[in-house]
């Protein structure tokens, strides 16, 4: 079964994204362990890379927020570059941009070639219901795993 890895700068995102990733994906191990209460979000990039260095899964789906410091677009577009970084060392992983920032970001040619999917921060928090919100995490995840052409996603 895949793990899912949820990046994000706030506890509350981590929380919210995890908690329907679950719910979405009741056999994938969802990382970061949202029970260990100290462990803190990543707000830098140099910890997001030794923390997905240490995850060891051939099957990643990466839900990555594009601005881990404070909002500025120059931190959206360190992101996207991390991003792209990320897509050239682990191709077979699937990314998926977790973001306030699509307007922006994806109008990138970079975004483009690096995230097989996005789950807006705002479209999710229109969600009427937990089970709509679910599902539409699901619809994203899946998508993004064919346009990846994951094995058994067909």
């Amino acid at each position: 079964m895949p793990t899912v890895v949820v990046i994000d700068n706030e506890r509350d995102e981590v929380m919210r994204l995890g908690n329907l990733l679950e719910a979405a994906f009741p056999d994938w191990t969802v990382l970061p362990d949202r029970k260990l209460r100290e462990q803190e979000p990543l707000q830098d990039w140099n910890a997001v890379v030794g923390y997905l260095l240490s995850v060891d899964d051939p099957d990643i789906v990466l839900c990555l927020d594009l601005s881990l410091g404070e909002f500025d677009w120059d931190d959206v577009k360190r992101g996207l570059r991390r991003a792209s970084d990320f897509r050239a060392d682990r191709p077979n992983w699937t990314l998926v941009a977790y973001t306030k920032n699509s307007l922006y970001a994806g109008s990138t040619p970079e975004f483009k070639s690096t995230f097989d999917g996005l789950l807006e921060k705002a479209e999710l928090a229109t969600k009427s219901s937990h089970e709509s919100a679910v599902e539409h995490v699901r619809y994203v995840i899946e998508g993004a795993r064919r346009r990846r052409g994951v094995p058994g996603t067909e």
